[in-house]
């Protein structure tokens, strides 16, 4: 059931990941991570939420591009 949870969070995550918008980014960060704390190893949670971040930096949407990068 745990899995279902997690994977349930993940589509969550990117209905909001596939809007343009720097709000709907961080909501599909916390959705990511949300699926990420029930289940660690989902390696589509982790790809998506690494993207996110690299998509609000390249939008401008948060102040610290660097820190949204890993630079």
């Amino acid at each position: 059931m745990q899995r279902l949870d997690a994977y349930l969070y993940f589509m969550q995550g990117l209905d909001h990941h596939h809007d343009l918008s720097g709000g709907s980014q961080s909501r599909a960060q916390e959705l990511f991570g949300k699926a990420l704390a029930i289940d660690p190893k989902f390696a589509s949670a982790h790809a998506f939420l690494g993207y996110s971040y690299i998509k609000q930096a390249r939008n401008n949407w948060v102040k610290d591009t660097a820190r949204a990068t890993g630079r």
